[in-house]
């Protein structure tokens, strides 16, 4: 690929080996090089890597650049923007005022926000994201200095003109409190607010003397509500530009003086001593950590996988501890394996990576699986040819990738449809209905893509075409509530098709204690291929069952996995049965025998 007209031939990695494992011939120190150098080549990584094993660090690299139009190589020491990665350090700070006596995480949220409109919100659950509270993101890009609306720049909002803007508008929560998980920024930007009115102190000031200082981490800190960001020695933010010629700035935002949701800036050198501080009792106590990282029981009994900060992630061997940011053009991702003390953090200034699809590929290796090389981006070569041929030949690249069975590309849905909102930003309407059109074939049960293909035949009045999107998009998902606005706005009524209540029962002889099963399927309804799968509960007589709505008339294909690693379910024979289909009808129970697991990650 080429960037400005010249190739870039420099490739700096800064690497410590500390240790040496071998494993199939190749030491695990070899295996991780390997695959965060095809990362970096690949254009989806430019930061920095730490990787602990048993306590201890065994390797780190900083690759690429801190500063793409100076060349300024990073280094170990660059500071980055750790993005919603921040909200573990807002929860510790709520863990620390609880031990202290100054609140309790138990408490209403309005005996410390007494102007807060929503009653029956407890500090726990803004912790857990159970709050049910609206997106105060979305009411700033609505409400917030409507002026410069549409212009570069807009006047920096802070944490308490957001709590005001909520306060004024009280729009409706989303549910009940403690009812469901629901990823919020508000709830963390809210526990800031918090800290600062229980401590009479600023929140960066109360981080900085409560963790930053006790754990050495000198290189971190939480941006002020100025939104001027300190640029010593920070990774500035970039991405791709339009015509995928070269990098562009992608740092500033009206949004950047917000903290608690995010804010913080470090280096992994500072995070892994935070990593290491968490298997003490320097900053709060062993059962106030165990509670930060337990599951949260919801209203209903069932449990979130959501601790104070973290996403709690169940394997065959123990618990993952993870948690990613992105913002603007970073990408963070942490990860913590306490079985073996092992750590991966990735720090990243520049979009590509998929949120801890690297750190996941490095925990793997650490334990010994084998793991596949990252694929380049369709997305990325349609550009390309998009910019230096047509679109028939992009198509034809595109068509002859989907037929391969073991293609060197990945054809990933949001890079596509981010290349669609790329091309329409360049005006070059044609190009982005036909890389839409080409989604609707990879991924034909999308919502999304039906609902951008709508909005752009709408925007160049293909009223027709508009119509027959909005149709499917609501076939799809009867809930869809965009396409039925546009379809209101357009003066029709669509007939969406009824729901139906499926109820899967699986039945298990053998089941490994501890484990959780799912269903994965490809309906919107049911989740994905992968582990966003819809989590089944265990009843008293050892079954396990769940119910979900489907479109009547849907044909449905799904499979029973075992955890967050897509391990599939084996018959009494011990083989895997095959993916279960069939068309929703009906009202139905649907029954599913299984003598036993299997891992396909290796670890039986």
């Amino acid at each position: 690929m080429r960037f400005g007209g010249r190739k870039i031939v420099l490739f700096i990695m800064l690497i410590i080996f500390i240790g040496f494992h071998s494993i199939f011939g190749k030491s695990k120190i070899e295996q991780i090089n390997e695959i965060v150098g095809r990362y970096y080549h690949l254009g989806l990584f430019n930061g920095c890597i730490l990787v602990a094993e048993n306590g201890q660090k065994i390797y780190e690299s900083a690759m690429g650049y801190t500063d793409f139009n100076r060349n300024e190589l990073l280094t170990l020491d660059h500071r980055f923007r750790l993005a919603s990665l921040s909200k573990q350090f807002t929860a510790m700070a709520m863990m620390i005022l609880d031990e202290r006596d100054s609140l309790s995480i138990n408490e209403n949220v309005r005996k410390y926000l007494p102007e807060l409109p929503y009653r029956y919100i407890q500090i726990k659950h803004l912790l857990t994201h159970t709050s049910g509270l609206p997106d105060y993101g979305m009411l700033l890009d609505e409400h917030w200095d409507i002026e410069n609306k549409f212009k570069d720049r807009r006047s920096i909002v802070s944490n308490e003109d957001a709590f005001k803007l909520l306060i004024e508008l009280e729009p409706q929560t989303n549910f009940f409190a403690g009812q469901r998980y629901e990823y919020s920024d508000t709830g963390y930007m809210l526990l800031a607010l918090i800290v600062e009115r229980v401590t009479g102190m600023q929140f960066q000031d109360f981080i900085k003397e409560a963790i930053f200082k006790p754990l050495q981490m000198s290189d971190s800190y939480v941006n002020r509500s100025t939104g001027i960001l300190d640029a010593t020695r920070r990774a500035k933010g970039y991405r791709l530009n339009d015509l995928h010629t070269g990098y562009e700035s992608y740092d500033f935002h009206y949004q950047n003086g917000m903290y608690g949701d995010g804010g913080v800036i470090s280096t992994v050198r500072d995070l892994f001593k935070w990593d290491q501080a968490l298997y003490t009792d320097i900053l709060v106590s062993e059962t106030m950590l165990q509670r930060a990282f337990s599951p949260f029981m919801l209203y209903d009994s069932t449990f979130s996988d959501y601790g104070f900060g973290w996403s709690i992630i169940s394997t065959d061997s123990g618990k993952i501890f993870a948690h990613g940011g992105s913002w603007l053009g970073y990408r963070t991702f942490i990860l913590r394996y306490p079985e073996s003390k092992s750590t991966v953090i990735q720090l990243c200034n520049m979009p590509g990576i998929n949120d801890g699809e690297l750190a996941f590929k490095i925990y793997d290796i650490l334990k010994g699986k084998s793991v596949e090389m990252p694929q380049k981006s369709i997305a990325n070569e349609l550009m390309e040819i998009i910019n230096n041929s047509d679109m028939g030949s992009a198509r034809d690249k595109f068509y002859s990738v989907l037929g391969q069975k073991n293609s060197n590309y990945r054809i990933d849905e949001n890079e596509l449809l981010d290349l669609s909102h790329r091309l329409m930003d360049l005006e070059k309407i044609p190009e982005a209905i036909e890389i839409l059109r080409l989604c609707t074939v990879a991924f034909p049960n999308s919502v999304q893509v039906y609902n951008d293909l709508a909005q752009i035949y709408l925007l160049i009045d293909e009223g027709e075409l508009a119509i027959d999107c909005l149709q499917k998009s609501l076939i799809l998902n009867p809930e869809n509530n965009l396409a039925a606005e546009l379809l209101s706005d357009l003066n029709l009524e669509f007939d969406r098709a009824p729901t139906r209540t499926i109820h899967f029962r699986v039945i298990p002889k053998i089941i490994v204690e501890g484990d959780d099963l799912y269903i994965t399927g490809n309906h919107s309804n049911l989740g994905s291929w992968n582990p966003g799968a819809i989590k089944l509960y265990e009843e008293h007589d050892r079954t396990w069952t769940r119910e979900v709505k489907l479109n009547e008339g849907m044909m449905v294909e799904y499979k029973i996995t075992r955890g967050h690693w897509d391990n599939e379910a084996v018959n009494e024979q011990g083989l895997v049965p095959p993916n279960y289909t069939f068309k929703v009808q009906s009202d139905t129970t649907i029954e599913v025998n299984v003598a036993n697991w299997k891992d396909l990650m290796g670890d039986n």
